[in-house]
């Protein structure tokens, strides 16, 4: 019992916590989370033929729902663990997978963005941009909940 007892006050010794994990480390760890998205949610009203995005860099897209985000009633802000997935394509055939964009609510991330972790991957899975990205966060701040665009695809 006196050596379970040192080891739980050990951390404490330490700092008291461990070291938050890295961007990088988190899109690693969501790249492996996100396997199997293309079973889940499509947004009600978005259709899973690719559709040319008005932001993306002009990539034609396709968007998924994790359960709790496509549970959500867009009313207060997104569950903790929410993501969501979005594919590119170079066309609307959806021929050639370019890449993901996914976007996690992480408890205590980034207060700012109400919690938002972003990354995108190319189609191997390797990243580009993961974390603050504010390229993604200074677009979703004007969704219309909590950085979460709940309009059809025309609306992006």
């Amino acid at each position: 019992m006196r050596l379970a007892s040192f080891f739980l006050l050990l951390p404490l010794a330490f700092g008291g916590c461990a070291t938050a994990p890295t961007d990088d480390e988190l899109a690693a760890d969501l790249w492996s989370e996100i396997d199997g998205y293309d079973a889940w949610s499509i947004p009600e009203g978005w259709t899973d033929t690719p559709t040319l995005s008005g932001s993306h860099s002009g990539a034609y897209v396709v968007t998924y729902l994790g359960d709790s985000l496509a549970a959500w009633d867009g009313g207060g802000t997104a569950p903790e663990g929410a993501v969501a997935v979005k594919e590119s394509y170079d066309d609307e055939a959806g021929t050639t997978l370019t890449g993901l964009t996914v976007m996690k609510k992480i408890a205590g991330y980034d207060e700012a963005t109400s919690d938002w972790f972003w990354a995108s991957y190319s189609a191997d899975g390797t990243v580009g941009s993961a974390g603050k990205v504010e390229m993604c966060s200074g677009c979703h701040a004007s969704a219309t909940s909590d950085y979460v665009y709940a309009d059809a695809p025309a609306g992006e």
